[in-house]
């Protein structure tokens, strides 16, 4: 999965990532590490004032900021765990954003097979660069999924995935839509 740009209708400057335990590439991972800056100055290696109050510049963490486990350090705050799904995101003075992958509802489609079992393969793409995860509700073109079924795992590779009720016929490309809200 690729950093994304993150924003508003007015503006996108939000440089982003969304976190998969084994699915993110190491240069993106670098991206953001390397783009989080500390937000205080130092004094003899001491925090004492915002960079905002003049005091000092700007200065890269070190090792990094964000790593391949999910571990977002926000300078001068602490550290927080993500969770699948989350995103990080940094600002243009290289201040972190934790978003939860519940604030991020979306709508993402990809094609698929489906069969008389809780199977779907032959995914057209890789269901994490979509930011599908287990959890979410799914439906299909052909109206073989059942209503209120959900993700139960995806593999490893993003091209195949279980449901947690089982299909109710068999076809080839339809396509599936999941969702962070109920479909009507």
């Amino acid at each position: 999965m690729a950093t994304k740009t993150l924003g508003t209708n007015a503006t996108t400057s939000l440089t982003a990532l969304q976190f998969q335990p084994g699915g993110m590439a190491a240069a993106d991972v670098a991206t953001i590490a390397n783009a989080i800056m500390d937000d205080f100055a130092t004094a003899g290696g001491q925090p004492s004032a915002p960079v905002g109050a003049g005091l000092g510049s700007k200065e890269k963490i070190w090792p990094g900021a964000f790593s391949s486990n999910g571990l977002l350090y926000i300078p001068n705050r602490g550290v927080l765990q993500m969770r699948p799904g989350d995103w990080v995101a940094v600002d243009a003075e290289g201040f972190p954003f934790l978003i939860p992958f519940s604030s991020l509802p979306a709508t993402l489609t990809a094609t698929g097979n489906t069969h008389t079992t809780t199977l779907v393969d032959s995914l057209s793409v890789n269901v994490f660069t979509l930011g599908w995860r287990p959890g979410m509700l799914i439906k299909s073109s052909n109206s073989d999924i059942p209503a209120g079924t959900l993700i139960v795992s995806i593999a490893a590779g993003g091209l195949s995935l279980v449901l947690s009720a089982a299909a109710t016929g068999t076809n080839v490309g339809g396509t599936l839509t999941v969702s962070d809200f109920t479909h009507s």
